[in-house]
């Protein structure tokens, strides 16, 4: 039988930001364009690296973070860091970026990051800023609610586990202003 105390230790250790997240989870944040998703995802990448309170909520499980942005080049990126006054470095902070050339990024090769960031820095947080640049080599529509639930929420799911990870996927509302 287990202690209360060693039970209340296992618990805090699944949880990254209290009342916010838990470990091993998949997180969506989807609002309108040029509203400030990737400030907010880069506000949060700082929280966690430091261990520093976000939104006003404790960082129980802090971590490096890896993000993936297929919408900011890394200039661009730099740029909203250095405005935000944010201090990131290699040991805690790894960016992929889309190449110019390439259409999308594809997720059999992110995988290959994955590995690495979780092996080199035991990291245990992806950000994934816009989920659209996301090839996964299958036919979905992200405007299908079947196919988002059938296919690709189960993939990333796959991969919170796989990983050991939690993933943010960053995505802008529809025509339709939906998710």
């Amino acid at each position: 039988m287990r202690a209360i105390e060693e039970e209340d230790i296992s618990i805090k250790k699944d949880i990254i930001i209290e009342d916010i997240m838990k470990s091993r989870g998949l997180y969506c944040l989807v609002s309108n364009a040029k509203v400030g998703k990737s400030m907010l995802a880069l506000q949060l990448s700082y929280s966690l690296i430091r261990g520093k309170q976000f939104l006003g909520r404790n960082v129980l499980s802090p971590s490096p973070v890896l993000y993936i942005s297929t919408e900011m080049n890394f200039s661009q990126i730099l740029d909203r860091i250095d405005k935000m006054n944010l201090q990131f470095n290699d040991e805690n902070f790894r960016l992929k970026e889309q190449e110019i050339n390439e259409r999308k990024l594809n997720l059999m090769d992110l995988q290959l990051e994955f590995q690495e960031f979780s092996n080199e820095l035991k990291g245990r947080f992806v950000i994934i800023d816009m989920f659209s640049g996301i090839d996964m080599n299958n036919g979905y529509d992200l405007n299908n609610y079947q196919d988002m639930g059938q296919y690709v929420i189960p993939k990333f799911r796959e991969l919170c586990k796989k990983y050991n990870f939690t993933i943010l996927l960053i995505h802008h509302l529809n025509k339709n202003n939906k998710s």
